[in-house]
């Protein structure tokens, strides 16, 4: 028991320490250029699509020198548009975390893209150097009095400027992730260990850095410092040789103009590229430490039932869900007949996403789904309930969902509106399975996954309510509730479930749930409504704020005394329901 009594103390302070407002904020991270697509995805979408129709030509590189040099500066126009793109995307992020806003479940999914992006284009770029890297040659400061070989100039400038140009990106994107902002360098890097992600290992963390090293590695030697200071100083010569060779003469200009270029041309010979830092090491460590102790307690107290549900094999309660639930309708319970209920702050302490039976699934058109293809037999056979318990996500069948006391079933107005939208979050939710628990409850990590992330995650593009707890950003089952009462929103309450003992169930409206959260029905001006059927009454949370007051009273002409009063004031808040644009 003493054991158990340090990990319930540890568990109040995981949830009680160091708790702030957050919200998200996108006005940081809106369109990125005018020849890209405006939306997160877009160019992301639109690099891949161009990067699959260029391919460098190994087996006879001279000879083919002009073909890979036209794809080479079709992939050139790729790599700027994508790093303009990249260097906004990221400083939009790098502001939102900040500012301590939390970036939302779209902007962390958008993030891994981006990444695996940025690997991609510079890999190729470096495929292109790497088939014209041919050891020891090197232009000369006169070869425009010499009869040279222009194909091995051509060669020669697209191993240099790749190099530079990969190196440059490098540097850049390294600057604002390691030198700006802890916590986001960690999002970053936690974004790059999804290990459960269905995308191709080649967007990994070890990937990548090997990627960096390398990139590093030559732009240290002294063939490539040589090199590049030779562009500089004979730029003249080069571009009187290659003035009706465009494509050419263009990589020279940008060589020429290049920054990482003009620093090496100053004497910069190192490129300190830190991986992981020492302070990165020791969160790291305590992370795993409060992870361990917490999953330890969470597997104790989740362990400790003293009953089942009153909702359990209750064929009311089963029929009532079946009528009213529809593919992507949100359940948060609660069930307080279980230890783990009573160390969660708030009323709620569960929420999980109903996927849909075969039928549903079907009439949406995401039955055949390469997504859902692996799971159809497990849906066919019952199991429509997408959540993450402390085994980690997995599917589980409505009638094992039920083992509780209270069901609320929640659902956004226009999630069946957009065929694309609605198959983005299903996808996103599928790719979830499998993926550990996260007992640290940290919404940027993509590695692991705790109940109330799933909902985050699926609906990517809604700002829901985050609290900073132990400097992490979370959300718990009472968040995703909570923004039922925001203002203009668009989830409502589909059916509310509430069984206080074994034979009764109580349908109650959004009032019971009001009471608990604090939120008061109240006029457009926060005044105490007059008609409770207004529809421009919305729903204003409560806020209790106290402090001691302290009155000196004198007695005659030196004595007195104090008089100490808890004085209380309670004013009202309206929160606003936001969401982006979606993908």
């Amino acid at each position: 028991m003493k054991i158990l009594g340090i990990l319930f103390l540890f568990s109040v302070n995981l949830w009680m320490v160091n708790t702030t407002w957050a919200q998200s904020d996108d006005s940081l991270v809106g369109p990125i250029d005018g020849r890209v697509a405006t939306t997160l995805l877009g160019p992301i979408e639109k690099a891949e699509k161009e990067l699959d129709k260029i391919n460098v030509k190994f087996q006879n590189p001279l000879r083919d020198v002009d073909l890979n040099l036209k794809s080479y500066a079709q992939l050139l126009t790729v790599f700027n548009d994508f790093k303009t793109y990249d260097i906004a995307f990221t400083n939009g992020l790098l502001n939102k975390v900040k500012n301590q806003d939390t970036l939302t479940g779209t902007e962390l999914f958008v993030l891994r893209k981006a990444i695996t992006t940025y690997y991609h284009i510079n890999k190729k770029i470096l495929d292109f150097a790497k088939v014209y890297d041919f050891g020891g040659f090197k232009m000369s400061r006169t070869f425009a009095n010499e009869d040279k070989n222009m194909p091995l100039i051509k060669a020669h400038l697209i191993w240099l400027s790749g190099h530079l140009f990969v190196l440059d990106h490098l540097e850049t994107m390294h600057n604002l992730l390691y030198e700006r902002d802890n916590t986001f360098r960690r999002i970053v890097k936690n974004a790059l260990i999804d290990k459960s992600s269905s995308e191709d290992t080649t967007k990994t963390l070890n990937d990548i850095i090997k990627l960096n090293r390398y990139t590093v590695e030559i732009g240290e030697g002294v063939k490539f410092s040589q090199q590049i200071n030779l562009v500089l100083l004979i730029q003249k010569d080069l571009k009187e040789i290659l003035v009706n060779e465009q494509m050419i003469l263009s990589i020279v200009d940008n060589i020429v103009t290049n920054e990482t270029a003009k620093k090496v041309s100053q004497g910069k010979t190192k490129f300190l590229i830190a991986e992981f830092t020492f302070t990165d090491s020791i969160i790291g460590a305590v992370d795993a430490v409060t992870g361990w102790l917490s999953r330890i307690f969470g597997n104790i107290a989740g362990a400790i039932q003293w009953r089942k549900g009153y909702l359990y094999n209750n064929s009311t309660a089963t029929e009532l869900a079946v009528q009213n639930l529809k593919p992507m309708d949100i359940l948060i319970e609660k069930s307080p007949f279980v230890l783990t209920d009573k160390f969660i702050p708030g009323h709620y302490g569960h929420v999980a996403v109903y996927l849909g039976t075969k039928e549903q699934l079907e009439q949406i058109g995401m039955w055949n789904h390469p997504d859902i293809i692996p799971y159809q037999a497990q849906i066919a056979a019952g199991k429509v309930i997408l959540e993450a318990v402390r085994s980690g996500v997995r599917l589980n069948t409505l009638e094992e969902f039920l083992n509780i006391d209270e069901l609320t079933i929640m659902r956004k107005n226009d999630v069946l509106s957009s065929d694309t939208l609605l198959i983005e979050q299903i996808m996103r939710g599928m790719d979830q399975i499998g993926k550990a628990y996260d007992f640290n409850f940290d919404v940027s990590t993509l590695d692991k996954i705790v109940c109330s992330e799933l909902i985050y995650i699926m609906y990517g593009n809604v700002h829901w309510p985050t609290n900073y707890r132990l400097g992490r950003a979370t959300i718990t089952p009472d968040d995703v509730a909570e923004i039922l009462f925001y203002k203009n929103t668009k989830f409502q309450i589909m059916k509310f479930l509430v069984s206080k003992d074994k034979h009764r169930i109580d349908l109650v409206n959004q009032d019971y749930i009001a009471d608990e959260f604090d939120y008061e029905l109240r006029k457009e001006d926060g005044t105490p409504v007059e008609t409770k059927d207004d529809p421009t009454n919305s729903y204003w949370k409560k806020e209790q704020k106290c402090y001691t007051v302290t009155n000196s009273e004198t007695f005659g002409d030196d004595a007195y005394r104090n008089q100490t009063d808890r004085v209380c004031k309670t004013s009202y808040k309206e929160f606003y329901y936001e969401e982006k644009a979606t993908l």
